[in-house]
């Protein structure tokens, strides 16, 4: 089993980053509306290869960075939103 954390406000850069490492549009793959885990079987992770899992993880990472920060932002800030209007 392999547990992989979610977070809104995540960021793959160190807790001393800088605002532009941090603003890095690649954190949004990891960002929730609220902190969550995943628990994932890691025979399915093996099955895939590490050639594929990584192929995934360019491919999300270039999908992230042409949408671009703010759009990320706007969508994420949106479904937050939408989730605490749910709720009321």
């Amino acid at each position: 089993v392999t547990i992989a954390p979610f977070h809104p406000k995540w960021s793959f850069a160190n807790p001393d980053a800088s605002d532009e490492e941090t603003d890095d549009p690649v954190n949004f793959e990891k960002r929730t509306p609220y902190p969550t885990i995943s628990i994932v079987m890691s025979y399915g992770i093996d099955l895939a290869g590490e050639e594929m899992t990584s192929k995934i993880g360019l491919h999300n990472e270039e999908i992230l960075r042409e949408m671009g920060n703010d759009a990320l932002k706007e969508l994420f800030d949106k479904s937050v939103l939408l989730q605490s209007t749910e709720n009321e």
